[in-house]
């Protein structure tokens, strides 16, 4: 059985189309949510500026996740937010680490 996924992707909004990067991320929330396999799809904005964002993410299984960046509105969400952000968005892959699997030392024990 695979372990769930987390995603982080952090990006900033160009402060001239924040109104329309935040109704584009907000429709692409709600049909994410609805997505088999999807756990977690949470946006959360930086308390000292409100052009950084990070996206929490978590899925069921790896498939999961690809089925979501497959689907149509997935895709042309991501195609209409690119002239709308100040940088490349940073994105890493995570898995769930429980504390049985952590070895003496990184418990630091």
């Amino acid at each position: 059985m695979s372990s769930p996924v987390v995603v982080l992707a952090f990006f900033r909004a160009k402060p001239e189309h924040l109104a329309e990067l935040c109704a584009a991320l907000a429709e692409l929330i709600r049909a994410t949510r609805r997505e088999p396999g999807c756990l977690r799809y949470d946006l959360h904005v930086a308390a000292d500026d409100p052009t950084s964002f990070v996206m929490i993410e978590q899925w069921a299984t790896p498939a999961a996740l690809e089925f979501h960046m497959a689907q149509p509105h997935t895709q042309a969400a991501f195609a209409k937010m690119s002239d709308w952000l100040a940088e490349k968005v940073q994105v890493s892959r995570w898995t769930v680490c429980e504390l049985h699997q952590l070895t003496s030392a990184q418990r630091g024990i």
